[in-house]
């Protein structure tokens, strides 16, 4: 049968141990290099175009108007966190104000990256760059 006597110094040095390790686990953890969160996702549209343009991103069924950029003038805008970190491509859309046309164009993005839009004086001849942001 085992007594309080012999059962004391057993608890105690059960306790001290996992205490160690725990300490040691959060130390271990502490001194890791974590990586830096990524700045945010940036949409910059220069438009060439004479007429002023809608531009929108769209992601999983879900289309977010990012804003107007006016004919000959450049504008950046946030990617929202959560469209920015879906799997799957994003597409852009860019939608002459008064009709007159209309460009998509889908990309892979990850968060912290920017994406440089062209437009065209030619709406379809416009293009779509990916970038690492500058931090």
């Amino acid at each position: 049968m085992i007594t309080m006597r012999r059962l004391l110094p057993l608890l105690v040095m059960t306790s001290t141990l996992i205490s160690l390790g725990c300490a040691r686990s959060a130390k271990r953890s502490a001194d890791q290099d974590p990586e830096p969160a990524p700045g945010p996702t940036m949409l910059q549209v220069t438009n060439n175009n004479s007429s002023d343009v809608d531009v929108y991103i769209a992601s999983g069924g879900e289309r977010r108007r990012m804003g107007m950029v006016v004919g000959g003038d450049t504008q950046a805008f946030e990617i929202p966190p959560h469209l920015a970190r879906r799997s799957g491509p994003i597409s852009v859309v860019v939608r002459r104000i008064g009709g007159g046309g209309t460009y998509t164009a889908s990309i892979t993005l990850s968060p912290g990256q920017e994406l440089d839009v062209n437009v065209a004086p030619v709406l379809n001849q416009s293009s779509i760059a990916v970038q690492r942001s500058v931090q």
